[in-house]
């Protein structure tokens, strides 16, 4: 079958649906699906496990999350994404990859050079078909499409008891956590507790007590403006 080069618009000869058919005029690799025309683009990311976790930390700490962190587990995965461009503007990231893991949020695209897959790599093929992840008609219509392998890092982390995971853009850095956070607990002290206590109590006992609601009323506004500051000036000479 004859597609045209992604690249250069050239016509080029596919004889099966495979990878890394050659352009004559530009010279560059591209796959073939249905017939169409696929460039296939990575980003150079060399593994560095210490960028996803110090990634991760920032993000959480940006959160509000001070809490220590347990690191279980860091894979790194080169995994593939069907991108296209339609002519009206704007891009769509989907994953061409069956992996639990990309069943989450979906990673932005990085800025960065897209540089073309070479013919020699251990890259992952894609097992989702691009109509399956795009829709009937991808790639016509005006509708740009290519494939994309971008780095992540696959990280699984404890966090106050809790198992967590979290994926990490292994160009920008970017965190998408794929479980929540455990909610932080904050302790009381006890001199806060019994004062809020007490002046709760104060309320309680002054509501049965006052039959008519507009003097009841004004018992509360009372209490509220001795007993507030009062509570306040303790509270902050315990600080």
């Amino acid at each position: 079958m004859t597609v045209a080069c992604p690249q250069c618009g050239a016509p080029a000869e596919a004889r099966t649906d495979t990878r890394f058919h050659g352009c004559a005029f530009c010279g560059s690799s591209f796959m073939a699906e249905r017939g169409i025309g696929i460039a296939e683009y990575h980003l150079a990311h060399e593994r560095d496990d210490r960028v996803a976790w110090s990634a991760l930390a920032a993000s959480l700490e940006r959160d509000g999350s001070g809490q220590a962190v347990e690191r279980t587990g860091c894979e790194y995965l080169v995994a593939p994404f069907w991108l296209s461009r339609p002519e009206n503007g704007g891009t769509r990231l989907v994953p061409a990859l069956r992996h639990p893991w990309l069943q989450g949020p979906v990673p932005v695209l990085p800025g960065g050079d897209l540089l073309f897959v070479p013919s020699e790599n251990d890259f992952i093929l894609p097992d989702i078909p691009v109509d399956e992840a795009l829709g009937e008609g991808a790639g016509r219509g005006g509708t740009s499409l290519s494939l994309v392998y971008l780095s992540l890092y696959l990280l699984s982390f404890r966090l106050a008891g809790h198992d967590c995971r979290a994926l990490v853009s292994a160009v920008d850095r970017r965190v998408a956590l794929l479980t929540p956070l455990p909610a932080r607990s904050v302790p009381v002290p006890f001199r806060h507790a019994a004062l809020v206590s007490g002046f709760a109590l104060v309320l309680i006992v002054a509501g049965p007590a006052v039959k008519s609601h507009l003097f009841r009323a004004a018992v509360f506004a009372a209490v509220l403006a001795v007993a507030w500051p009062a509570c306040t000036a303790l509270l902050r000479r315990g600080e």
